[in-house]
């Protein structure tokens, strides 16, 4: 029991610290996938200015982390490391879609647009929801993976 406090404590943090570094570089991500997956018929309007990362983003992202690490424990190497590169796919490919989802959505519902551009404000992109779906998807094999070991 108390291997399993000490892992999720870790688990916890590696969470919290990765959703801190990385929050910049997904941010400015989505809003390259927004552009591309619209083949620049989105513009974004303004500064990108934002102060904290989103706590939305930050407690999905840190929960899927740890699923994973509890999912992962015990574990041989290579089976460590499937499970990583399953998580990593899943979260990217989610996020990839929901994106290009999203943006293609904004383009086709803009009645208003000149030139068929839609101009939008930095700020009225939820990322943070982008990112907690995608988290929420990439941890559903980890899941699986602890309701399997329960059972047994």
């Amino acid at each position: 029991m108390k291997k399993y406090l000490l892992v999720g404590i870790l688990f916890i943090s590696i969470g919290i610290g990765l959703s801190l570094l990385l929050d910049s570089f997904l941010r400015i991500t989505i809003f390259d996938l927004y552009r591309w997956s619209t083949n620049d018929k989105i513009v974004f309007l303004g500064k990108g200015f934002h102060l904290f990362p989103s706590p939305t983003f930050i407690l999905s992202f840190t929960f899927s982390i740890m699923l994973l690490g509890f999912a992962i424990i015990n574990q041989k190497l290579g089976r460590i490391a499937m499970n990583c590169i399953l998580y990593l796919s899943i979260f990217s490919i989610a996020l990839i879609s929901i994106s290009a989802l999203d943006a293609n959505r904004l383009v086709v519902s803009c009645t208003a647009c000149q030139d068929g551009i839609r101009r939008i404000n930095h700020n009225s992109i939820n990322y943070g929801v982008i990112l907690g779906i995608s988290s929420f998807l990439a941890s559903i094999p980890s899941i699986v993976n602890l309701i399997k070991r329960v059972k047994n």
